[in-house]
């Protein structure tokens, strides 16, 4: 198959496409500053390559940029014969702190990248699957989307809106053939939490100080619930996962996949269920609980 994934100079990126082009895939590996800071994972996965069954083609994309998604897209499909198999919009980034203390253009950043990125590459991607009658888009969200709390709220958010967005775009495409998909990880240790940039107004925080008093407890305890899954499990798990969600068959993937081993999962898993319920009550309601099957084109 011909892959593209979003964000692969680390994390879950990397070893989706490494994973995906040990077992013969041709993966087109994007990233930004490919000619500049990350120009030494562009060429780790390059040499690896020659090594692999299948291979790695890295792309400079940067999701933030309309001409530098088009670009990109562009180039793979040019190389790729123009057929895209599995799309993974998997580039994003984290920030901490109080919501007051980030101005708006901070918060405007993490939208774009983490929201209006994923939604870039599918607006660029999707006329060449309706020419194709087929093809899915992985998009990759939070296990955490589902539990907004102090300190996270941008990140919460963009990956809360993401996966909405994501759903609705499965109903409309499904008639067409095409998937849309959720996949939820859990809070691996991949690096992300670092990669953020400091509040702008820091100083807002002052206002704050009988909330830090109720958020004394938070991290401590918000990481022996994610222990498993930070501690203990690999971010391969991601791409075993992808591997596992791309071996059944077409049109019969679940919307929705979680991978998160720790306590936060199982808190996640239980809300999935109860939103999965009514949301399938609330589609029965307005008649269309059909929509949300993948039409298999025969002749496709």
């Amino acid at each position: 198959m011909n892959i593209l994934i979003t964000g692969t100079n680390s994390g879950f990126g990397k070893e989706m496409t490494i994973t995906l082009a040990q077992l013969g895939h041709t993966v087109y590996a994007a990233m930004r500053n490919l000619q500049g800071k990350n120009s030494a994972s562009g060429d780790e996965l390059s040499a690896l390559s020659e090594t692999l069954s299948g291979q790695i083609i890295p792309l400079e994309m940067d999701v933030s940029s309309d001409d530098s998604v088009e670009s990109a897209v562009a180039k793979a499909l040019g190389n790729s014969s123009g057929v895209l198999d599995v799309v993974i919009n998997n580039a994003g980034f984290f920030i901490n702190g109080l919501n007051e203390t980030f101005s708006s253009s901070q918060a405007h950043d993490m939208f774009n990248v983490n929201l209006f990125g994923p939604l870039r590459v599918m607006r660029s991607v999707l006329p060449a699957l309706h020419k194709q009658g087929k093809g899915t888009i992985i998009n990759v969200t939070s296990s955490a989307n589902r539990f907004p709390m102090p300190g996270s709220g941008h990140y919460v958010a963009s990956k809360a809106a993401l996966e909405s967005v994501t759903e609705s775009y499965a109903y409309e495409l499904a008639p067409s053939g095409i998937e849309a998909l959720i996949l939820q990880p859990g809070a691996f240790n991949t690096g992300i939490a670092g990669k953020g940039y400091a509040p702008d107004d820091v100083q807002r925080s002052s206002a704050y100080a009988e909330t830090f008093e109720h958020m004394e407890n938070l991290m401590p305890r918000f990481m022996a619930l994610i222990e498993d899954t930070y501690m203990n499990q690999s971010p391969t798990m991601l791409a075993d996962a992808v591997v596992d969600l791309l071996a059944l068959p077409y049109g019969k993937r679940p919307l929705r996949t979680l991978v998160d081993t720790s306590g936060l999962g199982k808190q996640t898993a239980q809300i999935n269920r109860s939103f999965e319920e009514a949301q399938k009550k609330f589609l029965h309601s307005i008649g269309l609980e059909k929509m949300a099957q993948v039409s298999i084109k025969s002749d496709k």
